[in-house]
């Protein structure tokens, strides 16, 4: 098992936007200057026109002038828009977590979207230097994606008097920039904050909101448990305010079933997706993002579950469903072509992965420009499936390229770069660079523990990583010493019954069967075949891989 993880963020195109509008700018006043020219022409070229006349000429003129020039400007300044080509509302800029869940080669990766209506309140409500404040941090924080400027401004407007609503919506938004910024014990304390105020004023929708931001970050934190009870509390407040059927009901819900995997319960995740697929599509209809999310969520979960045919099924319906909404143009179509590839290289059909990815990529290179985390994902999967095919020498250039955008957007101790980096030591394996290998999993493994402490799945699949490579390189004792460290962590955060616990097991029964100690092999092998069986039933690719190691070592484990 390898490690390929990392939530993208960027800090936007700013310099590309701003020679665009210069350009424009330019277009545009050459264009109303020579308007004016021709008018002053024509009128003054009038002949035996009274001044009377002339004036109510001009007039007339004018008037028409003036809506041409209103329309030039409307084309070439069109409504300010986010990256998703959606016009910009500032109460959609800071809210609950939606799960749409795509996979960055093998994790998934969870994009968020909502509202909260409070938002609106504040900025029609506070006076015009604490609405100048608020609106320039949302747009550093979900338009520029500059966190720390972002963090910065909400900082600066938490020294100003506010109500307790406009406090309340900043602590909120600050919290979710400090998670942006992988900084979780901060984006903790700030959203637990917002939550005591909440409670405190009374307003049960913002609770709702910040529950369910706290149970975001306890998932990234490794306590998934934490999280389901963040959850399970944000879906009674929901139900309670809404009733069943309603689409932030159906957000939680995507939300518990995104946890449920985490958990390695892939079918009870697949019941949490469904139920919320069945409230957005009896909301909606067919043919609705929300729809679409859950089609994809659900197609993850299938993935999981080892039937890749039953994802693409998922998938192509979701696809089908965004590019109806969107056109073929835009970023949830992007998502949605990344999990058909990640489906397609699970299958191991990973040219046509590549075909996948690569429209992906054109797709939002041309929404984001170069820059942009979604550009970096592009190129992480392209990565992961030139890796995938043998070619791993190319496999590292798209690697290098995700890095390079990774570090210019989140700076070097983030979870995205660590992703990157083991990655890279996975195609330094690859290629037979063992050494190489190492040192980029030990550098992902600094920033892994810095982030999120030593107790977390991250910091155990890199250990796993580096197992993996000391095995390559012949020294089984070492591998064993990293395999049981990242052993022991997931037992404490999952329990005994988890597919990473079943790997890191099977690993361990393969250094022990090279060290010669056959019977401690034959005892690890049988407990990861023991867990895979109970959690993905008899036809699983995990299943046939235990079972092949026991096959293989069978002469030596007969007596077992």
């Amino acid at each position: 098992m390898y490690l390929f993880v990392g939530r993208e963020h960027t800090y936007g195109n700013r310099i590309h936007m701003m020679k665009k509008w210069v350009v424009r700018g330019a277009i545009g006043g050459t264009i109303a200057f020579a308007a004016l020219l021709v008018f002053f022409y024509l009128v003054l070229r009038l002949p035996n026109i009274s001044l009377t006349s002339q004036i109510e000429i001009s007039s007339w003129l004018l008037s028409i002038l003036g809506g041409i020039i209103v329309k030039v400007i409307l084309l070439l300044f069109p409504k300010k828009r986010d990256g998703n080509g959606i016009e910009v509302k500032l109460h959609d800029l800071v809210g609950p977590t939606n799960v749409t869940i795509i996979k960055d080669s093998n994790i998934i990766i969870n994009l968020e979207r909502g509202s909260q209506d409070y938002i609106d309140g504040f900025l029609t409500t506070g006076d015009k230097k604490k609405k100048d404040l608020f609106t320039t941090a949302l747009r550093l924080s979900r338009v520029d994606e500059d966190y720390p400027a972002s963090i910065a401004v909400f900082q600066e407007l938490l020294n100003e008097k506010l109500a307790d609503t406009e406090k309340l919506a900043t602590l909120v938004s600050l919290g979710n920039s400090y998670c942006d910024r992988a900084n979780f014990t901060q984006a903790k304390e700030y959203l637990e904050q917002a939550l005591a105020l909440a409670k405190k004023i009374g307003e049960r929708e913002v609770e709702s909101i910040t529950l369910d931001n706290l149970g975001r970050v306890q998932d990234t934190l490794g306590d998934s448990k934490k999280a389901v009870d963040y959850y399970e509390q944000a879906l009674s407040i929901n139900r309670e305010t809404y009733g069943e059927r309603h689409p932030s009901v159906a957000t939680i819900l995507n939300n518990l079933g995104r946890v449920q995997d985490t958990l390695g319960d892939s079918k009870k995740a697949i019941e949490y997706y469904e139920k919320a697929f069945s409230i957005d599509r009896d909301i909606y209809g067919e043919r609705h993002p929300s729809v679409a999310r859950d089609l994809n969520n659900l197609g993850a979960a299938q993935d999981t579950l080892g039937d890749s045919k039953k994802a693409l099924e998922y998938y192509e319906k979701a696809l089908s469903i965004d590019k109806k909404i969107y056109g073929e143009r835009h970023p949830s179509v992007a998502a949605c072509l990344n999990n058909l590839g990640v489906a397609r290289n699970t299958l191991g059909d990973s040219k046509k992965a590549i075909e996948y990815f690569e429209r992906a990529l054109s797709i939002d290179k041309e929404i984001y420009g170069e820059k942009h985390s979604s550009v970096a994902r592009d190129l992480n999967n392209l990565g992961a499936a030139r890796d995938a095919l043998g070619d791993s020498k190319k496999a590292i250039d798209y690697y290098q390229r995700a890095l390079s955008i990774k570090r210019e957007i989140c700076g070097e101790k983030h979870p995205s770069v660590a992703a990157t980096l083991n990655n890279l030591g996975r195609a330094r394996q690859n290629l037979g660079d063992y050494e190489k290998a190492i040192d980029l999993y030990g550098r992902a493994l600094s920033i892994a523990g810095q982030v999120y402490g030593q107790k977390h799945p991250h910091v155990a699949a890199t250990l796993n990583n580096l197992g993996l490579a000391w095995k390559d390189l012949r020294d089984s004792k070492k591998a064993v010493d990293y395999y049981e460290q990242a052993l022991l962590i997931n037992r404490e955060i999952y329990g005994e019954r988890h597919p990473t616990v079943a790997t890191f097991l099977n690993n361990l029964g393969e250094a022990w069967k090279d060290l010669g100690d056959y019977r401690k092999a034959f005892r690890y092998f049988k407990q990861a075949l023991s867990i895979n069986r109970e959690i993905y039933g008899e036809r699983h690719p995990h299943v046939a891989t235990v079972l092949n190691n026991l096959g293989v070592g069978w002469g030596y484990f007969g007596e077992f």
